[in-house]
């Protein structure tokens, strides 16, 4: 049920998005964004309505591919239980995990026939290199407001703290 909550969320919010999308990207952008996000969520992918639609997908398809993710999604459960209740390594229960989901992926395309795997193929694209996604991303924290009073210290700024270790304690006073 948790999985189908989120599910709904993230389609929500997609059909909210993707409308400014379409004013930003270009059309072989947008196709090529829309690849990704289909590789990202895999297979499971193939729940989404819009999805079995692409797919021509059967209702006894998209049941037996639903069971296959609540299957997946019950293991999943009971091997994180496993930490929890015999003390297993994580690393352990993480690759067990990784297998749980890899296996996933095999026995939902099993479910369907050769022209919905070559449709499939077509939609989701050539490989994205999704490990990489994420990497190198930086926040940069703001700089202070002018005119602060400090305690303790006479005024900085983020360039003269940059490469160190800093614990900021703030006091609301009033």
């Amino acid at each position: 049920r948790r999985e189908d909550e989120r599910r709904k969320q993230v389609l929500d919010l997609v059909i909210r998005v993707r409308p400014r999308l379409k004013s930003i990207l270009s059309t072989a952008q947008l196709k090529r964004l829309k690849q990704i996000e289909l590789q990202c969520q895999g297979p499971r992918a193939l729940l989404r309505p819009d999805v079995q639609a692409l797919m021509l997908l059967a209702k006894p398809q998209i049941e037996a591919i639903a069971a296959e993710v609540t299957s997946t999604n019950n293991a999943v459960r009971d091997a994180w239980k496993q930490i929890q209740e015999k003390g297993r390594p994580r690393a352990a229960v993480q690759k067990q995990i990784d297998g749980i989901r890899s296996a996933e992926s095999r026995k939902i395309l099993r479910h369907l026939n050769g022209n919905q795997r070559s449709r499939w193929k077509s939609l989701i694209g050539r490989p994205a290199a999704l490990s990489t996604f994420g990497q190198g991303l930086r926040y940069k924290a703001p700089e202070f407001a002018a005119g602060m009073t400090w305690i303790n210290s006479s005024p900085v700024t983020m360039k003269s703290l940059r490469g160190k270790v800093v614990i900021l304690h703030f006091y609301a006073f009033g």
